[in-house]
């Protein structure tokens, strides 16, 4: 493990696991849509914990987005909207509504997308 995933929590393992998982079933069954998902991401919905017994509480749904927050911190992964894309930016209005592909770009409110990065690879 590296410095950047020495103190993963168990729920951050699991997510970058799943996404890890995704792009290899996407590989695996359907090859040539592979780089489409690297670019736009997995969808959020096929990562979300699935409770078949209850329903997720708003903790549950506030953990996770943590989770994913940080990941995105560390530098594994890049919270996406690839519906609605970037917001407007005075500094840059030619980017408006443009896929964000890096954790530097500005960011929708909402996340509907996770694109797992290099370093994120290697810790999955």
């Amino acid at each position: 493990m590296t410095a950047n995933t020495a103190k993963l929590s168990k729920l951050q393992r699991s997510i970058l696991h799943d996404l890890a998982f995704y792009e290899r079933e996407i590989e695996r069954i359907a090859p040539t849509s592979l780089p489409t998902v690297q670019r736009f991401g997995v969808p959020l919905r096929w990562l979300r914990p699935r409770k078949h017994e209850q329903h997720r509480t708003r903790a549950d749904s506030a953990a996770f987005s943590r989770a994913i927050l940080r990941l995105e911190w560390r530098g594994l992964v890049i919270r996406s909207n690839a519906v609605s894309g970037m917001p407007h930016s005075a500094a840059n209005p030619e980017r408006e509504g443009v896929i964000r592909q890096k954790a530097d770009e500005p960011h929708e409110r909402r996340t509907d997308h996770i694109i797992l990065t290099l370093a994120g690879r290697k810790a999955a």
